[in-house]
């Protein structure tokens, strides 16, 4: 995936592996916040991984059969 916006620059790759009890997941990223400076990129990129970290772990909980 490849995104070039007016703020936010970068790729993103998602490798889906089978494994014991069901999938692997591999995501690899890198992210440029334009306008922002360079000295930035440390915080942003952590702030990233937490952000993207809880997104693609809530993609792949399990669905609580009680709740469907």
């Amino acid at each position: 995936m490849e995104k070039q916006g007016p703020l936010i620059t970068g790729w993103a790759e998602i490798e889906v592996s089978p494994c014991r009890g069901g999938s692997s997941i591999l995501w690899r990223e890198e992210i440029e916040l334009r306008r922002v400076p360079r000295w930035f990129a440390p915080l942003s990129r952590a702030v990233g991984r937490l952000v993207f970290g809880r997104v693609v772990t809530g993609l792949l909980a399990e669905e609580d059969p009680a709740k469907a």
